[in-house]
């Protein structure tokens, strides 16, 4: 993978297609849940992203129709994971079981600086990448090319 050059653009990520299909299936198989995991991948956080792949969890919500949690333990295991293969761990994906692609209050509301958080419409299959935007008051769409 090669550093993008989009300084000074809005953020954006990469993805080849495989593992954006790979998304769009997981969510549809998890429904009524909400499936979870781990982009991993290379990265400038807040700017640019490049997804590589990613690594399912199991969701520990304890409402996993209506939210998902990955617990400390697991994304401490997924960041040693990511640089044992050379990669970073760039963001977070999960799914809408009912529907809708966008942030949701509670994603924006969980979400940290700099990660790169997809969502996936379980419905749809509609897949949009979001990161928390500098004031940290709000998610914003990143865009999206596929490699």
């Amino acid at each position: 993978m090669m550093k993008p050059t989009n300084v000074g653009s809005p953020p954006a990520v990469s993805a080849p297609a495989s593992v954006l299909s790979a998304l769009r299936r997981l969510a549809g198989a998890a429904r009524p849940q909400e499936a979870c995991g781990a982009l991993l991948g290379r990265c400038e956080y807040g700017v640019w992203w490049e997804i590589a792949t990613i690594i399912t969890v199991p969701n520990a919500a304890s409402s996993p129709e209506k939210r998902f949690l990955i617990p400390a333990e697991i994304v401490r295991s997924l960041e040693r994971a990511a640089l044992d293969s050379g990669l970073q761990l760039v963001g977070f994906f999960h799914s809408h079981p009912q529907g809708g692609a966008c942030a949701s209050a509670t994603d924006n509301a969980l979400a940290w600086p700099g990660y790169l958080y997809g969502i996936v419409d379980a419905l749809s299959g509609d897949l949009r990448f979001w990161t928390l935007d500098p004031d940290r008051a709000t998610l914003l769409e990143v865009r999206t090319t596929i490699v």
